[in-house]
């Protein structure tokens, strides 16, 4: 018996990890996305590389 709850108490632990990690994710994003939101739109990751390139 005791070993089903401990294992539920990990299941229940790595679930709330997940969820927390998710959040953090999407404020991150939200973040982002309020920091950017007056920048000029940008030309991806593609011509950013390439713009660094051919300023270096």
């Amino acid at each position: 018996m005791s070993r089903h709850r401990d294992k539920r108490a990990a299941v229940v632990l790595g679930l709330l990890l997940v969820l927390a990690f998710v959040f953090g994710q999407v404020r991150r994003a939200d973040a982002d996305r309020h920091a950017t939101a007056g920048a000029p739109p940008s030309g991806g990751l593609v011509a950013e590389g390439a713009a660094s390139v051919i300023h270096d």
